[in-house]
């Protein structure tokens, strides 16, 4: 089955294509980034911007060390032709490059843009969005942070397939849960999350290339909306005693990742 894959250019999204790609390598598969979410001209609060440059510095750390944990760049072996940004999906231009793959099936995690109808209508058997909230209340960006704001107890992931050009609003396919750690970062909990959710999408993966149709439900009524959060909104998070980011955890989730690495080859 000819499988795209699009995602955004950041840890989480880089982190959760480490544990699904190996077990779509029977798959052709194509992958397509986009550079950010949302536009280029939204202002953000200052611990976003430290948020983001953190994620690069990370990132680019992880490129140049000797782990099982893989960039983009280096994840291209797994693909049937490189890796390519592709913000402009859809343009004509973009959607004539997006189209040359011929997908199948097209699988979404934290792709920045909205998709539209021309785009989400070349895929066969649809596309698959794997949203690190759980929906309907947490539609939007940075569904955990509002989430751990809210006090909730769980969080989880939702993937559900997109219809339309609406936001997180198609039928939902499956969900994962877990506990919120209070002394854990946002960015550990959002790390965390993809282990589950990528088992549940790499599981309606192989029931749609066994030929079967998964079972979806629509959503319920209501839910909720969220864009990112002001200055103010982070301040109240962390009086919380909560936390965006800290090194050791992030480390520790991929150190944790190439251990599961090593066993596998074992």
């Amino acid at each position: 089955m000819r499988i795209t894959i699009v995602a955004n250019q950041d840890l989480a999204a880089n982190y959760a294509l480490n544990l699904l790609l190996p077990k779509l390598n029977t798959h052709q598969l194509s992958l397509f980034l986009s550079t950010r979410v949302g536009a280029a001209s939204a202002a953000k609060a200052q611990d976003l911007i430290e948020l983001g440059q953190l994620d690069r510095q990370t990132r680019a750390q992880l490129e140049h060390g000797a782990t099982e944990f893989k960039s983009f760049a280096q994840l291209d072996p797994l693909l049937s032709r490189p890796h390519q940004i592709l913000d402009n999906i859809n343009s004509p231009e973009g959607m004539a490059v997006f189209a040359a793959t011929q997908p199948d099936l097209v699988l979404s995690i934290r792709y920045g843009k909205i998709l539209k109808s021309p785009v989400i209508q070349l895929a066969k058997h649809g596309v698959l969005n794997l949203h690190s909230g759980l929906l309907p209340d947490y539609r939007g960006v940075m569904a955990t942070f509002w989430a751990m704001l809210n006090d909730e107890q769980h969080i989880g992931t939702t993937l559900h397939y997109i219809p339309d050009s609406g936001i997180d609003t198609g039928d939902i396919l499956g969900t994962t849960l877990m506990a919120v750690e209070q002394q854990k970062s946002y960015q550990w909990h959002v790390l965390t999350l993809y282990q589950q959710g990528v088992e549940l999408m790499s599981d309606i993966v192989a029931q749609i290339a066994g030929g079967q149709t998964p079972t979806s439900q629509q959503q319920p009524a209501g839910g909720n909306y969220f864009s990112y959060p002001t200055q103010a909104q982070i301040d109240a998070f962390k009086s919380k005693g909560l936390s965006l980011w800290q090194p050791t955890e992030v480390a520790q989730v991929l150190a944790n990742h190439q251990a599961k690495m090593d066993i596998a080859e074992r």
